[in-house]
């Protein structure tokens, strides 16, 4: 049997990491989905959340990933509406405080995405933010305008850490990670490179 992928069934195939594992966004292709957000000890955000597309036949198009991955092409561009809710998912384990603790109203009514899907050899922006030359490398990568989490004015007074770290400026998530793969030597010139004009 062969497995066509979609732009649908690569968005929905499971979590897309922003610095692995402890802030990350899942969509469901039920329409539901839930975000994660954490920084060291302390939770911010652990909800579901409900969206839609705004071409769903977009989303049902076939994609041919093809076997090269040097070179990053762009395999899906398209937007969504999403709107975080209270709930918390069912398999949370953290018990702390956590979504409207944090967050005002604001951060709770419906929002329009864009989205961009690429399929490439990426480092995780976290690491290219840190500029660390010895993490990861992803398959695809997901460029969110704005970013899912929520923008300063939707935090409230208390959440002193997100307005600390500026995380409505993490756009870009991974998956489908590179087993026991890091940068070669020519990459990981360009990327010192890189980092070092930013």
């Amino acid at each position: 049997m062969t497995w066509t992928d979609t732009v649908r069934s690569i968005l929905c195939e499971g979590p897309w990491i922003w610095n692995d594992g402890s802030s990350e966004i899942t969509f469901h292709e039920d329409g539901t989905g839930k975000l994660f957000c954490s920084t060291e000890y302390t939770c911010w955000i652990f909800a579901e959340f409900e969206w839609k597309s705004h071409n769903s036949a977009y989303l049902n198009q076939t994609i041919d990933l093809g076997n090269g991955r040097q070179q990053s092409k762009v395999i899906g561009d398209f937007t969504i509406e999403m709107t975080l809710t209270k709930r918390r998912p069912h398999d949370i384990w953290y018990k702390g405080k956590v979504n409207e603790n944090w967050l005002n109203e604001g951060a709770f009514c419906a929002k329009t995405y864009h989205m961009t899907i690429e399929h490439g050899r990426f480092r995780s922006q976290f690491d290219v933010k840190h500029k660390i030359l010895n993490g990861s490398l992803y398959a695809l990568r997901i460029v969110f305008v704005p970013s899912p989490f929520p923008p300063d004015e939707e935090w409230n007074d208390e959440s002193y850490g997100p307005h600390a770290m500026r995380l409505w400026e993490c756009t870009e998530f991974n998956s489908r990670k590179y087993p026991n793969e890091r940068l070669g030597l020519w990459e990981t010139l360009m990327a010192w490179c890189n980092d070092r004009t930013r």
